[in-house]
């Protein structure tokens, strides 16, 4: 977004934010009266949504905090947390699995190695060679069976 963009949308989300007196979700006997109600909130969110939408801004709300009290909302963090933990975990595990493969070890020992890439691509070469000589022997051989069968 460029300062003009960034500028007007900052003025919509001042103005989203402005509370109406309509939309105040406690009574004014209640301590906390002066706050905006959920649903209040949840329509600047959606204001502030469609604005960045226009501007093809894409929001991953994935990790929103869920929960309507403080309680719900750590207990919904802590399982937010226990399930990144779990991931980090099975990724080590893959990472060090993969460490421990034979055939990985041994294509880091052949990184590590010029001395055995180049008998590696010395052999390769070779099984080029054979390869190609096997083709040439077939192609002879299928134009021969051609011509017989002719």
């Amino acid at each position: 977004m460029n300062e003009e963009q960034k500028k007007e949308l900052e003025e919509i989300l001042l103005e989203a934010l402005k509370i109406s007196p309509s939309e105040l979700g406690y009574p004014p006997s209640f301590a906390y009266h002066d706050m905006r109600s959920l649903e209040g909130l949840r329509q600047v969110r959606r204001k502030v949504e469609a604005i960045l939408k226009m501007n093809n801004i894409q929001v991953n709300l994935q990790y929103q905090i869920q929960g309507e009290t403080i309680h719900e909302q750590i207990a919904w963090l802590d399982d937010e947390i226990n399930l990144l933990e779990n991931r980090l975990n099975a990724a080590k595990g893959q990472l060090a699995a993969m460490l421990e493969d034979k055939d990985v070890k041994s294509k880091k020992a052949l990184l590590n190695d010029k001395e055995k890439q180049s008998q590696f691509e010395e052999r390769m070469e070779k099984r080029i060679q054979s390869l190609e000589v096997d083709r040439d022997n077939l192609f002879e051989e299928v134009s021969t069976f051609k011509v017989n069968q002719s």
